[in-house]
């Protein structure tokens, strides 16, 4: 399986590094440059970002509490699962 980091500069990092990136026209996905560019909400909180490390250190973790709490949709549940490891399709059972 092959895979994209999704920063080129620092790929093993947990950093702004992405954010620098974003900034400077160089984000992994058109549509982050986009919401970047053309929405002062998304770029003030980039720059907040920058500006202000700690900021990001606790939206992170808000982040990931929420992204975890993320119920599956069971209402297509034959095309639903809970990934053993994110990257991997479960086997069939």
């Amino acid at each position: 399986m092959s895979t994209v980091p999704n920063d080129p500069v620092t790929p093993n990092k947990m950093d702004l590094q992405y954010y620098v990136n974003l900034k400077a026209g160089n984000g992994l996905f058109r549509s982050d440059y986009t919401l970047y560019a053309e929405n002062n909400k998304t770029r003030d909180m980039v720059d907040s970002f920058l500006t202000e490390p700690n900021l990001w250190d606790g939206q992170f973790g808000v982040s990931m509490i929420n992204l975890a709490n993320i119920l599956p949709d069971v209402s297509h549940s034959s095309a639903s699962q809970i990934r053993r490891h994110c990257g991997v399709v479960n086997p069939a059972t």
